[in-house]
């Protein structure tokens, strides 16, 4: 099974501590298969969709794709949540996460916004995790990526992935 470094952590406390709309500028949306692929460095299979329980307060959907053993891309998950308004403790809480589960981050900007980028080895490969945050945390997104390669290369794939969907996800 993969495990992302944190994302179960974050899943509970960081995008689901607001209430949640399903099917509003769904994850799986942002990109098209040859987007997909060419960020990710190899080919990949056909998107997975997520969606979250929802209510009438704001969006929250995941999408994952799956590549081959050894391909430079072995899994990658979208998470997206926007809110109608600013969502001010959202960095807090994903900083938190990310220290209570012992993982290091840097600081870095993918389109202009904040990001933290977070990375580890393990047996099957190395796993990323690229945490954006746009418009005082109303849009948050999430990019989960572990392959092949060293830690620039895993993160310039998150970071063109996030570019392209920052400016698709809207305010």
């Amino acid at each position: 099974m993969i495990r992302y470094l944190v994302a179960p952590m974050l899943l509970t406390s960081v995008l689901l501590s607001v209430p949640v709309r399903a099917g509003e500028r769904h994850a799986c949306a942002l990109f098209s298969k040859a987007e997909i692929e060419q960020a990710a460095g190899s080919g990949l299979g056909e998107p997975r969709a997520n969606d979250l329980p929802a209510d009438n307060q704001i969006s929250l959907s995941s999408c994952s794709w799956r590549g081959a053993a050894g391909a430079a891309t072995r899994s990658l998950t979208v998470t997206l949540r926007i809110a109608p308004h600013p969502v001010p403790d959202t960095e807090p809480k994903v900083v938190e996460a990310l220290k209570d589960g012992g993982a290091s981050f840097v600081e870095t900007r993918v389109a202009e916004q904040r990001a933290l980028w977070s990375a580890r080895a393990t047996p099957l490969g190395l796993n990323g995790e690229l945490h954006v945050f746009k418009d005082g945390g109303a849009v948050y997104l999430m990019i989960a990526v572990m392959g092949t390669g060293d830690d620039q290369a895993l993160q310039t794939r998150a970071k063109t992935l996030a570019a392209l969907a920052l400016t698709r996800a809207g305010p």
